[in-house]
């Protein structure tokens, strides 16, 4: 198992961007189903101790993903992504909009991922 793979948290304050790099020792096409399929979605988008359920998910330009982060007493806290441009099996981008109890929070963060491929996970 290697454990040296990139971890890396990048901030440019002025363009109020954080960029995040990540190495997967897996073949690109799983980290892109892990992204974009909502049963693998669910099994690791939620912080620990937290889990992910999502209740809808249409996954196309303009589709929207409807999920919760459930803590462990029960607590719901659900939110909408809506998938703005998507290039098959390399980037997708999103908007995610937080929800309260009773309306959708002042919250729109814009939300790219780019998946590339490295030669030594794919010949994994």
């Amino acid at each position: 198992m290697n454990n040296d793979l990139l971890f890396d948290f990048n901030l440019d304050k002025a363009a109020k961007t954080v960029y995040i790099t990540r190495e997967f020792n897996a073949p690109q096409a799983l980290v892109w189903d892990a992204f974009t399929k909502a049963e693998l979605l669910d099994q690791w988008s939620a912080p620990a101790p937290m889990r992910a359920k999502t209740k809808y998910m249409d996954f196309k330009v303009g589709g929207r993903r409807f999920y919760a982060m459930i803590a462990p007493d029960g607590q719901e806290g659900w939110a909408v992504q809506e998938y703005t441009s998507i290039t098959p099996k390399s980037i997708l981008k999103r908007i995610i909009l937080l929800q309260t109890r009773t309306k959708i929070a002042n919250c729109r963060a814009l939300n790219g991922i780019t998946i590339s491929a490295n030669k030594k996970a794919e010949q994994a």
